[in-house]
């Protein structure tokens, strides 16, 4: 395959083969409701919402253990804040954050109709100026944010982070552009640096063990061991 052929399979499908794509969302179990509609909805509105197989895995991790305070950057509207809320440990809750004002809006009204809003807290604004009002401490965090601000987030929120924390960062091979210059944008370079920086940050020995996933459109999946890394220097 010649880097042209690659690149623009890469901005065509995402990181994996179509006809790949195809047969997971084929196994996939129907979503139903204000779920689906919300799904529906943003796939014709242009707004990016976590991938469907994206969401059949964030459903399945939710339970993998119990979940009780959960932090997202990024809800758009409110789709993945639905999974994570409705699949939190009693008495969790999910703090959410959005910087578009008619995103906020609409999530709140998603959240309120799925009887959701209880469980969530959500905040307008940027992440860089919300996260350090916040206190955690959070088990959980999801960044889905602007892709250029990954690292600037996660140091931000280190110091609220429980030992043994989840981080779930979305996205970080960025139609494959992280991962080869065959297929980086010019307009895209910065972002694609600053991604490529992240994930040197999250992947080499320090305060996270880290396993990257072909999953959507790039999953890695952090655990954070700061204070144990620290005691084993």
């Amino acid at each position: 395959m010649t880097d042209n052929s690659l690149c623009s399979d890469l901005h065509q499908g995402g990181i994996n083969a179509p006809f790949v794509v195809a047969y997971i969302r084929a196994l996939l179990p129907e979503q139903k409701g204000r779920l689906a509609e919300m799904a529906r909805s943003a796939e014709e509105r242009g707004i990016p919402i976590v991938q469907p197989e994206v969401a059949r895995w964030l459903e399945v991790f939710m339970k993998t253990r119990p979940f009780f305070r959960v932090l997202e950057i990024g809800t758009a509207i409110g789709y993945s804040t639905a999974l994570f809320a409705g699949g939190l440990a009693p008495g969790g809750l999910v703090e959410t954050v959005e910087i578009s004002e008619e995103a906020y809006r609409e999530a709140g009204e998603n959240l309120e109709a799925l009887g959701l809003s209880g469980q969530v807290i959500r905040h307008l604004g940027d992440a860089a100026e919300v996260l350090p009002t916040l206190t955690g401490p959070f088990d959980l965090v999801f960044i889905d944010g602007a892709k250029g601000q990954y690292l600037r987030f996660l140091k931000l929120l280190e110091p609220m982070l429980t030992q043994e924390a989840i981080v779930l960062s979305d996205n970080v091979l960025f139609r494959g552009m992280t991962a080869t210059d065959a297929a980086v944008k010019r307009r895209k370079r910065t972002i694609v640096k600053r991604m490529r920086s992240y994930m040197d940050y999250i992947m080499a020995e320090g305060p996270y063990d880290t396993a990257l996933l072909p999953l959507g459109d790039g999953m890695a999946v952090s655990v954070y061991r700061g204070r144990r890394a620290e005691a084993e220097r």
